[in-house]
């Protein structure tokens, strides 16, 4: 049995979908594997390296397993965000009887998932930054820079969790559709969107800006700091990734829900395989200059017990007297 052709009123936020619920799909489990190898190569060659994970680790490990959560949530209810956007549209000629139920499917999912893109997104920040904690620790500019970007980062996030709109995403019922189509919850997802990126891009940079100053404390050569600056600054690729997915959300006052999601699963996988290609370079050099340093200190310690052996010599030689003056000393 269907509803009669329900009129949505013309102030819907809802845009019409640019982007495939095939292609959403594809674009979000591509994005897991490809980025599933990526961490797989770098915990191997940690526990190869270090026997053991590191303390940045597990923060990697969360931010994938928080991705696979976000995708499937957005899977399970795709279907839900062509509904919307078709019922939002007046694409539908009638509505079906469980559109209701259809709609707080969707709304649930999206808070779910809003959540958990921004735990990944953050652990991710939160890795970056952990890793740096050793470097430079002995230099009280740096200790105050690391805490400092720590804290922002960290403000950020739980601004990004208290700014989501949990007075339209946890309402019921008929209720739901006029508290999520009204003017205030449209103006309110705009500006909250706007501020998450932003916050998304300033953190970014605080650990770009982190990164490059440790870099330039670390006694490496140039070029190698140079190739180093450089996978950092990949970061830079997300934050473009970031701004494209905020800037072409909305048309006529209205938001895109796919193309919100696609982008957003792609700058997960990205922010993943390069927070793995920055470890992996870092430690190849980090590993290559402790073999340096563990060479230098055996040859030093050969060199020191050789003078060592050298000195007992001539100590036995000079307190002790000669064959000849022990005969001589006999025969007397």
């Amino acid at each position: 049995m269907l509803l009669p052709r329900m009129e949505v009123p013309s102030n819907s936020p809802v845009l019409g979908s640019r982007i495939t619920e095939n292609t959403l799909q594809a674009t979000l489990w591509a994005g897991v594997a490809i980025s599933l190898v990526f961490v797989a190569v770098r915990l191997w060659i940690r526990i190869r390296v270090f026997r053991r994970l590191q303390l940045d680790d597990p923060f990697v490990i969360a931010a994938w397993l928080l991705s696979v959560a976000n995708a499937a949530i957005w899977t399970a209810i795709s279907r839900e965000i062509y509904f919307d956007s078709d019922l939002a549209n007046s694409r539908l000629e009638q509505i079906p009887p469980d559109f209701i139920q259809r709609l707080e499917r969707l709304i649930r999912g999206n808070l779910s998932a809003y959540l958990l893109a921004y735990a990944s997104l953050w652990s991710i920040k939160i890795s970056f930054i952990v890793f740096f904690r050793n470097f430079g620790e002995k230099l009280r500019n740096q200790r105050i820079a690391w805490y400092a970007v720590l804290g922002f980062c960290l403000a950020s996030f739980a601004v990004c969790i208290g700014t989501v709109d949990y007075r339209c995403l946890t309402s019921k019922g008929m209720k739901m559709i006029s508290v999520c189509r009204e003017p205030r919850t449209t103006t309110f997802e705009f500006v909250t969107l706007r501020l998450t990126t932003a916050l998304d891009v300033l953190t970014d940079f605080s650990i770009i800006l982190l990164s490059t100053n440790v870099l330039w404390r670390i006694r490496l050569r140039l070029w190698t700091k140079l190739a180093l600056a450089g996978i950092f600054s990949l970061t830079l690729f997300v934050i473009a990734i970031a701004i494209v997915r905020i800037a072409n959300a909305s048309s006529s006052g209205k938001l895109d829900l796919s193309w919100l999601v696609c982008w957003q699963g792609i700058e997960l996988s990205a922010a993943l395989i390069i927070v793995c290609i920055a470890s992996f370079r870092i430690l190849y050099t980090s590993t290559q200059h402790s073999n340096r340093d563990v060479a230098l200190q055996k040859y030093y310690k050969n060199l020191d017990d050789s003078k060592i052996s050298r000195s007992k010599v001539t100590r036995v030689d000079r307190s002790e007297p000669s064959y000849t003056s022990r005969v001589s000393l006999e025969q007397a």
